[in-house]
């Protein structure tokens, strides 16, 4: 007989520093299986399951990726479960032209287009941009000019490189050594070799401090400031925030971050009344 879930919920002393187990005697209750039917499916002991639910014993990751596929859990369901047995989940950037991925993307969409007039896109874990939105477009053609007008567009490139924002940032070495940290951590901890072939093309590039690391590691890496002098006009200063989409308590899916660039004054570059009577916008990473 099936258990209701405030039964699932009781609390348990014994498991109470234990997420795995508390997570994993969650999702059994919600399918209804016993102790005994979720062992025999993963070809595990009785003993075993029920000492991997009160924190006695730790499964391995074969073992959980088992639980997975016999619980039937999803993508993110299965990433809080490995995440809460100490791994990290297999991760992949979401594809926002993926037919299977349309939620997402609406949602992508109008969160870009609630940012307007202050620039922001939907960026992937190596800061390949993916989608902008009227202000990003704006913003970065009259600085950056034709330069930003491809499909194939990476944002620490664009800070990196001499014809791109360290021209107009005083403090831009700053911002690159935290954006290099950050690239280094996706090099080491999904083996990534496009994270690596950034990172190297990155540090070969004139300008990077030799302590970049330290540097990074020492920045806020959630929301940060930058400032920006164009000849004849006086200093701004940004605010540059980073946000995951999709975030949960043990996993971030599908890893797409949005990043927004907020003037600390709260005075866009142009009004949005402006900015949507401008026909003059189109990109290919513009979805509106």
């Amino acid at each position: 007989m099936m258990r209701t879930l405030e039964a699932i919920q009781a609390p348990d002393p014994a498991a109470a520093a234990n997420p795995f187990g508390k997570l994993l005697r969650f999702w059994r209750g919600c399918f209804g299986l016993s102790q005994e039917d979720l062992a025999y499916g993963v070809g595990v002991s009785v003993r075993h399951l029920s000492y991997l639910e009160t924190g006695k014993a730790q499964p391995s990751r074969m073992l959980v990726e088992r639980l997975v596929s016999e619980l039937g859990l999803g993508r993110r369901y299965a990433g809080n479960l490995l995440q809460a047995a100490g791994f990290l989940p297999l991760r992949e950037a979401a594809d926002l032209d993926d037919p299977g991925n349309e939620e997402l993307r609406r949602g992508v969409v109008a969160t870009l287009r609630c940012f307007d007039p202050f620039p922001a896109a939907a960026i992937d874990p190596f800061a390949n941009v993916k989608m902008v939105n009227r202000a990003w477009v704006h913003s970065h053609r009259r600085l950056l000019g034709d330069a930003v007008m491809r499909p194939d567009i990476n944002t620490i490139r664009l800070l990196v490189d001499e014809s791109g924002w360290r021209r107009y940032m005083p403090d831009w070495a700053e911002m690159a050594c935290l954006y290099l940290v950050i690239l280094q951590q996706e090099a080491i901890l999904r083996d990534s070799p496009e994270a690596q072939a950034l990172l190297d093309e990155m540090l070969a590039k004139d300008g990077i401090p030799h302590d970049w690391a330290r540097r990074g590691a020492r920045a806020p890496s959630d929301a940060h400031s930058h400032r920006t002098a164009r000849a004849h006009q006086p200093a701004r200063s940004f605010i540059n925030v980073h946000h995951t989409v999709g975030s949960t308590a043990f996993v971030s899916e599908p890893r797409l971050i949005l990043h927004a660039i907020l003037p600390e004054d709260g005075v866009p570059d142009v009004s949005l009344e402006d900015l949507n009577a401008r026909t003059d916008l189109a990109h290919p990473l513009l979805p509106y």
